[in-house]
């Protein structure tokens, strides 16, 4: 999961979601005491569930992130400058280690725990990553709106260039739309996506002059030399005659 909600001076900042088997070792603990021999031994390695279970209550932050549909979404949070190890136990760089849970109606019992690795600097207010952690779902529904009114996933192209392009075409689409369909609320009756791309599809056909005669005639005529030439070709890589009807025109 990538999202780009944190603040970035330079490069893009991602915010990761982690499995709780995640190995870490944490920088801001005192190292373990030197033996007086040999070198100074390294921090153990924890799981994030571990370590987290192993935090006093005094260690999380408890942070009130938006209001919900059942009410305000309230989490405990905890953040930590980490090195993380991969599963061919490859130390990566620091990073900061924040999880959050989630407590019952009650607030007795936690109910969900969730780990993310980010590479965003140590002073990043714990409330951020709260605010770009629980904004998951509505960016997945951004994407998902994006894929079925401006096309996101309609993308035929070969190389990584192209395929930025069309995501970022696509994505600004979404945003003009979801502008004006607010915009419009704001008068009765609200305006609707299909009412919009029907206002813009006549504007863009007034500007180019589609509905002239000219342009219909010209587009006809397109289409009938298109057609004619794909039944030539049909018989011709057949290695047959075509009926007498049909002839290849030189255009």
């Amino acid at each position: 999961m990538l999202l780009t909600g944190l603040p970035a001076n330079l490069g893009e900042r991602y915010l990761l979601a982690v499995p709780s088997n995640t190995l870490i070792r944490d920088l801001e603990t005192a190292p373990p005491v030197a033996s007086g021999r040999g070198r100074q031994p390294p921090r153990p390695w924890h799981s994030v569930e571990q370590w987290s279970q192993a935090l006093s209550d005094d260690a999380w932050t408890r942070i009130d992130v938006r209001d919900g549909s059942k009410g305000p979404l309230v989490v405990e949070a905890v953040k930590r400058r980490v090195v993380s190890r991969t599963h061919r136990r490859q130390q990566g760089h620091e990073e900061m280690l924040v999880v959050m849970r989630s407590r019952d109606r009650d607030h007795q019992q936690v109910v969900k725990v969730d780990s993310y690795l980010s590479n965003a600097a140590p002073e990043t207010p714990l409330g951020q990553f709260a605010r770009v952690a629980k904004a998951e779902h509505r960016i997945e529904d951004c994407i998902q709106r994006s894929k079925s009114e401006a096309g996101l996933a309609d993308y035929e192209v070969r190389h990584w260039t192209g395929w930025q392009h069309h995501q970022t075409l696509s994505l600004l689409a979404t945003w003009f739309l979801v502008q004006e369909t607010e915009r419009g609320k704001k008068r009765t009756p609200a305006m609707t996506l299909p009412q919009i791309r029907q206002g813009i599809a006549v504007i863009l056909r007034e500007v180019y002059q589609c509905d002239t005669r000219a342009h219909l005639l010209d587009t006809c005529q397109k289409r009938l030399q298109r057609n004619e030439l794909a039944r030539f070709y049909h018989w011709q890589q057949r290695n047959q005659l075509p009926p007498l009807n049909l002839h290849k025109r030189q255009f």
